[in-house]
């Protein structure tokens, strides 16, 4: 599970990890604040449709999202990113009616160093 916190100063970053320790089936807790990371959101978002789906269509397109069902009224939006782009894609839509809205909230993990990063690091 990944937590997203927002914390004034170091010491509450301690608390915060102390308090998640003492959780029973917490087996590691890293903060990774400073780490090169990949954090993504996911979010299904069911839209009212009327005689407008092809332009929803249109607006969910450059967000790369994908309609992963249709209904006679509805269709369900599926779109992974950043907290702001599905902020977007939400906002984007709320005027054709929001019936539903699932969010996992923010995920991440720390990536991979390539090969050439490495090689770039030991010629600086």
């Amino acid at each position: 599970m990944t937590i997203v916190v927002h914390v004034e100063n170091e010491q509450q970053v301690e608390q915060l990890i102390k308090q998640l320790h003492k959780q029973i089936d917490v087996l590691k807790v890293s903060d990774i604040t400073e780490e090169a990371m990949i954090a993504r959101e996911l979010a299904l978002i069911k839209v009212a449709t009327s005689v407008a789906r092809a332009e929803l269509y249109s607006l969910i397109e450059p967000f790369r999202a994908a309609v992963i069902d249709v209904g006679k009224d509805s269709i369900v939006v599926q779109v992974t990113g950043t907290q702001e782009k599905v902020e977007a894609l939400i906002e984007l839509l709320r005027p054709y009616g929001l019936k539903e809205i699932a969010r996992t909230g923010v995920t991440a993990f720390t990536r991979s160093m390539k090969k050439q990063d490495k090689q770039v690091m030991l010629i600086q």
